[in-house]
């Protein structure tokens, strides 16, 4: 009884203590003022500021009634903004508002409600003075305590990513098959989840990481196996994209879509995993900039409703990379587990409109419904498009940096049109987009506002695909490097198809130095659809694939490899 009694005299000082209406975050008067975003603080509380704005207010409601904590922002330029809450106790709200709540015509911009609510992809404008109020809903304790009306929480006040525009890569990204290759997987930070549930605080890379054309810095974690963004493109049909928000398990169709998966997503594998009842996730972030990687790990975490077994656990490591923007699947083990959701699971990355997916190569398909297991297997996704946002910024004004294949090697150019300081620049190439090396040094232009050209032919050691980037080093021996591009080799075979587009059958006209046996897959975006075998000869050949007759309209995809698994051609078919 008497620490009940200490309770309700130390609320009542608080709330009589006539200096209050002078603290900081009191009321719009006295609004912490937010300068520049990012803005970040942690361990705020509404203690101690009292209830000045309730339901009869704009943006009012049942949940502007506890107290409240207020913040202003008046951005420089037009833009988007998100409002990221963390570790509210119990429950708070998030107003934002283009005036002070009890002001005439202050109109309500957004809000949310919840444990850990937060508001994305909000437009402002530029000279307008916003209001951020956070309002903690009543703790109700038994009696004779009287409610507490208070709460603490974190807030995060950043720019959307992507300010506010949609992707333009339209997920232009190539999976290819790699080694098996996972990191320990004791290491790292440790994510504590309820069954179908996101990680409990937005995780952070440690460096910037362009997904899609847009830059991000962190990432939610789905206890089910994916990751999504923050900003204004996360789609998460019938769940809540916030941290410990509910992330949903039931998969009934295959992606693309975002009417039942989780759209702007990376899904290492998406499927009903229950780390409440066993196993550990953690994530770590290794290396030394511009090199570092972010790993996230999901170790030996039972299926949901299928017992938890060694034999059956899912063990698998998501990678992420800095500047060159890989993403790297590493699946030590998944299983599928039949008798629960059919044993569904999806392997491959979603777009945020749900109109394209890539999904990771087969056999087998990784898309739904196909009932699929497979272990110490590796996929590397490789970006083909970064978009201007991507770019890391160079102390010169780079025009363009491209490459292009050629007969007698890889021809690469970039041009400048200003340079400052600029002793000299380091072409890096790699064969796995991971590992770079030196191949050429060139000499800058100093200081320089005209239009400087540059090439380098490579030669050496190509290979299908081969990635390169630039980096450039001024006369203190400081570096920045750029973005990464990819150049792509044509086959040395000759592969003609016709027609194309087709109505029926498909001929395809292969000029061969020598015989082979070749394999032919035609897949589609759910997946492979038909493969064959034929054999052959020196010189050339015309082959009629009748599978084409047989195909509902759409794309395809036909990939021609040798016996060795060499790939001699991939074209697109389209069937009329």
């Amino acid at each position: 009884m008497r620490n009940n009694l200490n309770i309700c005299l130390i609320l009542l000082c608080i709330l009589s203590n006539p200096n209050y209406y002078a603290q900081t975050g009191a009321t719009c008067a006295s609004a912490n003022v937010i300068s520049l975003l990012p803005y970040a603080q942690l361990g705020l509380t509404t203690c101690g500021f009292a209830s000045d704005y309730g339901p009869a207010d704009a943006c009012g409601g049942a949940y502007m009634v506890g107290d409240d904590y207020v913040f202003s922002y008046t951005p420089p330029i037009n833009a988007a903004i998100d409002i990221l809450l963390t570790n509210t106790l119990p429950t708070a709200s998030v107003f934002l508002l283009d005036g002070c709540p009890d002001a005439v015509g202050t109109n309500c911009i957004a809000s949310e409600i919840g444990a850990n609510p937060s508001v994305a992809c909000i437009p402002v404008t530029g000279g307008t003075t916003y209001y951020i109020v956070v309002a903690s809903a009543p703790l109700l304790l038994p009696p004779p305590v009287p409610p507490i009306f208070c709460g603490g929480f974190n807030i995060i006040v950043q720019e959307s990513p992507g300010g506010g525009s949609a992707p333009a890569c339209n997920l232009d990204y190539t999976f290819s098959s790699i080694p098996h290759s996972p990191a320990g997987y004791s290491s790292g930070t440790s994510l504590t989840f309820s069954d179908d549930t996101f990680s409990p605080f937005w995780v952070n890379f440690g460096f910037s990481f362009c997904f899609d054309g847009v830059l991000y810095t962190q990432c939610l974690i789905s206890a089910n196996g994916y990751i999504t963004f923050p900003g204004c493109f996360g789609v998460v049909p019938g769940g809540d994209p916030n941290p410990n928000g509910y992330s949903p398990y039931s998969i009934s169709t295959g992606i693309p879509n975002i009417t039942n998966a989780p759209g702007n997503s990376i899904m290492l594998t998406w499927q009903d995993t229950n780390p409440g009842v066993g196993g550990g996730i953690r994530f770590e972030t290794t290396g030394t900039s511009p090199n570092k990687v972010f790993i996230l790990k999901f170790d030996d975490v039972p299926m949901f409703s299928c017992g938890s077994s060694p034999s059956s656990n899912y063990s698998a490591q998501l990678k992420l990379y800095e500047t060159s923007n890989l993403i790297e699947f590493h699946i030590t083990q998944r299983t599928a587990c039949a008798s629960w959701q059919g044993g569904a699971g999806i392997m491959g990355i979603n777009s945020y409109d749900g109109s394209t997916a890539v999904i990771a190569p087969g056999p087998p398909n990784h898309n739904y419904p196909t009932l699929w297991s497979e272990s110490n297997t590796g996929y590397r996704i490789s970006p083909n498009c970064t978009g201007s946002a991507c770019s890391i910024a160079l102390p010169i004004t780079l025009m363009d940096f491209t490459g292009e294949s050629l007969s007698y090697g890889n021809l690469i150019e970039w041009s400048t049109s200003s340079e400052q300081n600029n002793d000299y620049f380091i072409l890096e190439k790699s064969n796995d987009g991971s590992r770079y090396e030196k191949i050429g040094i060139l000499d800058g232009a100093a200081n320089s506002n005209e239009i400087n050209s540059y090439e380098f032919i490579d030669s050496e050691n190509l290979k299908d695909q081969t990635y390169y980037r630039l980096k450039q080093v001024n006369f203190e021996e400081e570096e920045t490097v750029s973005s990464v591009i990819v150049v792509t080799r044509e086959s040395e075979y000759s592969v003609n198809l016709f027609p194309n587009p087709t109505n029926n059958n498909v001929n395809v006209s292969i000029d061969l130095k020598v015989p082979i046996l070749c394999k032919f897959e035609i897949s589609n975006i759910l997946g492979l659809v038909t493969e064959s075998t034929k054999q052959l000869r020196k010189g050339n050949n015309t082959i009629v694939l009748h599978e084409f007759n047989q195909l509902p309209k759409g794309i395809y995809s036909l990939k021609m490899m040798n016996i060795t698994g060499e790939i001699i051609a991939v074209k697109k078919v389209i069937k009329k």
